[in-house]
């Protein structure tokens, strides 16, 4: 197996100067023309870098833990799949783990995580305050990214405030009737914007807290709530895939959409877009998250004493037949 000596000794040059120019892009002590040398003799002589002692050598493992609430859900596989392409592209082996299972709990993912450079953690906002109480440092260096994150920490927040009262304002604009909520949190941004909007409208709320946000769930929900209180105008839904569910909850009980029932979910799934009738919804700016919880972790990973860091994204309301 070739070594960093053995590719000194083919060079005439230190071991130090080609650990650098292997292992660090960036260091001001190796020429690029050097660095160029080193590079291709390594890519002849069959070179492989060990990763323990590239760590020794830098102090980075260049490995990044990605804390996602529930990456099984389309959401959130949709920002682990972001966050992953981006990880790669700095040359960073992303690790996901799945931060909302029961026996997912905080120290079990600072010991499991031990070796990582850094922590990019979306929508896990309360067991990570559990983990990182106010005014003690993180155990490394963490960003917190999304519509529920942590925000005493380097953060990157979504608005879904200015998304969901653009939404309800669509809805009670557009329909007459009764606006049912179908909700998961009572503190929620989407729970908090519809509140507001029926009281703007001076008409009666109407919220139905789901059990769960699983698409079998939410269909028979939708099925049942018709088939008791009858039809209403709208159902503004917590996420795109409660609106999936319902979508499909009332074609069963015999509903048309949108001429008898408006939908809107949230997220802005790919889903959504195959619809008979398309999902409106409003959407998270996934990419230009993604990238700034990114550039925050890198600059927090190269200076740890620098300010906290701070982003809040807006979301957007975007409509489509299930509710024109």
């Amino acid at each position: 197996m070739t070594t960093i000596k053995d590719i000194a000794i083919e060079l005439s040059l230190s071991t130090a100067t080609v650990s650098r120019a292997l292992h660090d892009s960036d260091s001001p002590y190796v020429s690029a023309g050097t660095r160029s040398r080193v590079l291709e003799t390594a890519r002849v002589m069959g070179y492989t870098p060990n990763a323990r002692g590239r760590a020794l050598a830098t102090g980075r493992t260049h490995l990044v833990s990605l804390w996602i609430n529930n990456p099984n859900t389309a959401y959130y596989a949709m920002v682990a799949r972001d966050l992953c392409d981006k990880s790669e592209q700095r040359g960073f082996h992303p690790v996901v783990r799945a931060a909302s299972t029961q026996s997912s709990h905080p120290l079990a993912w600072q010991a499991q995580d031990g070796m990582a450079d850094g922590v990019i953690a979306v929508d896990v906002g309360e067991p990570l305050g559990a983990l990182v109480p106010q005014g003690r440092a993180p155990f490394r260096p963490i960003v917190a990214l999304g519509a529920l994150c942590l925000t005493t920490l380097d953060h990157v927040r979504v608005d879904l405030y200015i998304g969901a009262l653009e939404a309800m304002r669509h809805l009670a604009e557009t329909r007459a009737g009764r606006i049912v909520g179908l909700m998961y949190r009572e503190t929620d941004p989407r729970t908090r914007a519809y509140l507001a909007v029926m009281r703007e409208a001076g008409r009666e709320p109407e919220i139905v807290m789901i059990p769960d946000e699983s698409r079998p769930t939410n269909r028979a929900l939708a099925a049942a709530y018709v088939a008791e209180h009858g039809c209403p105008d709208a159902f503004f839904c917590q996420n795109d895939d409660v609106a999936i569910a319902v979508y499909r909850g009332l074609l069963d009980a015999g509903v048309r959409i949108p001429d008898d029932v408006a939908i809107v979910g949230c997220d802005g799934i790919e889903d959504g877009e195959y619809l008979d009738r398309p999902l409106s919804t409003i959407t998270h700016p996934v990419d230009e998250m993604c990238e700034t919880a990114w550039q925050f972790l890198l600059l927090r990973m190269s200076q740890p004493e620098a300010p906290r860091q701070e982003a809040v994204l807006p979301s957007k309301f975007v409509i489509r037949a299930s509710s024109a």
